[in-house]
């Protein structure tokens, strides 16, 4: 911790809580998902990927059906982020999610 600083570790508190709070906003008011789907996306978007999101499946206690669809797509999104050298896109991440997850 002393070759990072007390900075570091601010920035990364607070970067990890956006990304977390936005994916959530951004699922629930934006694209309409339900309180679990947005908190395995947020989960997996700010903190470390699929891994994060079989983690919150408990907590949260979502569907198998939804963490299988959430992992897969956030694994889609870090290959297409590292395969286009850019951010990524959070609005295909959730629309392509709000389409494989409707109900009939």
């Amino acid at each position: 911790m002393t070759d990072i600083g007390i900075s570091g570790v601010i920035i990364d508190i607070l970067t990890l809580s956006t990304t977390f709070l936005l994916a959530c906003w951004l699922g629930r008011k934006v694209f309409g998902l339900d309180r679990e789907t947005s908190w395995l996306i947020g989960a997996g978007s700010s903190i470390c990927g699929a891994a994060a999101v079989l983690a919150t499946e408990p907590v949260v206690e979502a569907e198998t059906n939804k963490v299988a669809v959430v992992a897969r797509l956030i694994c889609w999104c870090i290959i297409y982020c590292f395969d286009r050298g850019r951010q990524g896109d959070v609005a295909t991440l959730f629309a392509f999610f709000k389409a494989r997850t409707r109900t009939s």
